[in-house]
């Protein structure tokens, strides 16, 4: 079969979907790669034995000037590919690859819904109307082309049911993009900080930064020696926090700011407890990767990350936006050093259960063949 990804940056697909494109490969099928021009990481994916293709897509604003020839630009790369199958993933790629596709005469199309995103989240009138007029009526005349669409979590498999994007007959629900447990699980880590969390993430205001940040300063007035560490990037996301509102709490040490770090593992193998105060995911890779590297996590209660934790096994749910509340989760640990150990136990037993990427990726592969 010729097996086509669409996805709006490279990174996506070589961190987050490398191990299916692999195993793609290894059936013996020919898989493509469409993604817009400029990105970075392009020779990584070829080398996971892969055409690339790229097309003008500005994944950032909505242009619907520069989005119509940004679809027409696909349109033609998928024509010259002349895929059997496409797969799609996060909106715009989601939206206008299906469109694109269907025009291209694809036999069989299938979208991955990696969670919401901004536009699903912010409650400014300017994203409110994309939402109601450009999105949800997008969506709705993209999705109804596809065969099946993959959803990583119930609550956004419910919301697209209840908005009259999707049937029932189309949804296929799975554990989020799996995680390699080989790669994250060691049998010798290094020696744990003391009272030490870890975020990892873009940082975003959805993403629960600033209530990350008023939980440690809560925290620091009790435990001068809990070290709380963020990794991640700054984002062209409407919701992107900048270095100026981190350096206060940077300043009174509050917070370690470490940047972006191509291999976060030394850094989870050396921490306590794993923090993702997030407003709504798909399913966090993040957490996965903690699970999987034997942390217990600090998660809210919301749709994409209370799937991640059963409440008191694994680790502890919190209210979302909620600085007092996330700084209580987090304080559960520092009173007691030995859940640390009893709780991450539990999350690499959920992370095999659950979340490995070899039985995740046989559910989508399954689904795109069947």
């Amino acid at each position: 079969m010729k097996i086509t990804l669409i996805s709006n940056t490279a990174f996506n697909i070589y961190n987050f979907r490398k191990e299916f494109v692999q195993e793609l490969v290894k059936e013996g099928h020919e898989v493509s790669v469409i993604i817009p021009k400029g990105e970075s990481g392009v020779h990584l994916i070829t080398k996971l034995g892969v055409h690339v293709e790229t097309f003008r897509l500005n994944r950032k604003k909505v242009n619907p000037f520069q989005d119509f020839r940004a679809w027409i630009d696909l349109v033609r790369k998928i024509r010259r590919i002349k895929p059997d199958i496409t797969i799609s993933y996060t909106i715009k790629p989601v939206i206008y690859g299906s469109l694109a596709a269907k025009l291209a005469g694809v036999k069989k199309i299938f979208s991955n819904i990696t969670g919401l995103g901004y536009v699903f989240i912010g409650e400014d009138w300017k994203t409110k109307l994309i939402r109601r007029v450009f999105v949800r009526a997008l969506y709705k005349v993209a999705l109804v082309t596809n065969y099946r669409i993959f959803f990583q979590n119930i609550d956004d498999k419910n919301m697209f049911l209840r908005l009259g994007l999707v049937t029932t007959d189309q949804c296929v629900l799975i554990n989020g993009s799996g995680v390699n447990l080989d790669r994250f699980n060691i049998d010798a880590p290094i020696e744990k900080k003391v009272g030490s969390f870890l975020f990892v993430g873009r940082i975003l205001k959805d993403k629960g930064v600033m209530e990350l940040l008023e939980a440690g300063e809560i925290l620091k007035k009790k435990y001068p020696h809990v070290k709380i560490r963020l990794i991640g990037d700054f984002d062209q996301n409407p919701a992107s926090l900048q270095l100026k509102d981190l350096q206060p709490y940077i300043d009174n040490e509050i917070i370690e700011y470490l940047g972006r770090k191509e291999d976060v593992r030394p850094f989870l193998q050396e921490s306590e407890v794993f923090v993702l105060p997030s407003y709504r995911e798909g399913t966090p890779r993040s957490t996965l990767e903690a699970m999987a590297s034997g942390l217990p996590v600090v998660t809210t209660c919301v749709a994409g990350c209370r799937e991640t934790v059963v409440e008191g096994e694994n680790g502890f749910l919190v209210n979302v936006r909620d600085p007092q509340d996330l700084a209580l989760g987090m304080e559960k640990f520092l009173l007691n050093p030995q859940l640390s150990l009893e709780m991450g136990a539990k999350s690499l037993e959920m992370a095999k259960e659950r979340y490995d990427v070899h039985k995740v990726n046989a559910s989508i592969i399954n689904g795109l063949l069947s």
